[in-house]
């Protein structure tokens, strides 16, 4: 269950440990989830973006983000109502493929606590997506070719001060998810760090495992010059993700840098920005087999 109330803008990223594999052709990712919106300012998404080039907290609008990844598949609801349409990014730049305008409600009972299928087939030359158990589909389409046949996984939950601008009662959403499946998938190694976040009080995080070869250390972070250092090593200079070359200092970025093997304590140290002090969350470690 997801449940977000933003004053300003809020999401939540649910990541699972799987890359979506259709290397082989097509390859399906189902999961369920509530229909119940209530309110049009509060929606979901899922993105599916290459491995090296996902970001942590991708995002299609300005806020205080990093924009989307330089190569991606996005699927969103739509701000105006219940259907959807896809976003393809190439090199950071989109194409939309717009989707059925038909809300779900027309052919569905909204609920909260029922859960519904959706479904997305994908490959590299076509994208079909919508609800299966209905026979009804937003997106079914050919495309240009991504170049790219594994993908992170990411289902999204957006609150952009959801009781704004209602015509009706409304109030901030939760959505319920159930029963994620990713066929075929590859499986890869998440290590979570033993806090949420770091500041200068407290700058340092112990791994849950150590790092093992080949790994990423992945994080957001906001103030100038975060720097990194491992198992009480040298310092060194994070190292941005590529994401949106346009920056503002009170913007989060994306981090994703190689750590040693046998790593299994981090610190962090940076500088204030004219808003606040530095602040880095969303520790973790990944690693291909």
């Amino acid at each position: 269950m997801t449940a977000i109330k933003a004053s300003g803008y809020g999401m939540i990223y649910l990541t699972p440990n799987h890359l979506v594999d259709f290397s082989g052709g097509t390859a399906t990712i189902r999961f369920d989830v509530s229909t119940l919106r209530t309110s049009l300012r509060d929606w979901i998404d899922l993105w599916i973006s290459p491995y090296h080039d996902h970001l942590q907290l991708p995002f299609d609008m300005e806020v205080d983000l990093s924009g989307p990844p330089r190569h991606g598949v996005q699927i969103r609801m739509d701000l105006s109502g219940n259907f959807f349409d896809a976003v393809i990014y190439r090199n950071f730049q989109p194409t939309l493929i717009q989707g059925r305008e038909i809300p779900y409600e027309r052919f569905l009972e909204p609920s909260s606590t029922r859960r519904d299928t959706s479904e997305l087939q994908i490959s590299r030359t076509h994208i079909k997506f919508g609800m299966p158990a209905y026979n009804f589909y937003w997106v079914d389409t050919r495309i240009a070719d991504l170049g790219w046949d594994q993908g992170v996984v990411q289902f999204g939950h957006h609150s952009y001060n959801p009781l704004k601008d209602c015509t009706s009662p409304c109030r901030p959403g939760t959505w319920h998810w159930d029963n994620v499946t990713i066929s075929p998938s590859r499986p890869f190694t998440m290590i979570a760090a033993n806090r949420r976040y770091v500041d200068r009080a407290n700058p340092s995080v112990t791994l849950s495992a150590p790092a093992p070869a080949n790994a990423y250390l992945r994080f957001s972070g906001i103030g100038p010059n975060l720097q990194v250092r491992f198992n009480g090593g040298s310092w060194q200079t994070a190292r941005l993700q590529a994401q949106d070359s346009r920056y503002f200092d009170e913007h989060f970025r994306n981090f994703w840098m190689p750590i040693p093997a046998g790593v299994t304590q981090i610190e962090f140290r940076g500088d204030r920005w004219w808003g606040a002090d530095w602040h880095v969350r969303g520790i973790s470690v990944w690693a291909l087999p």
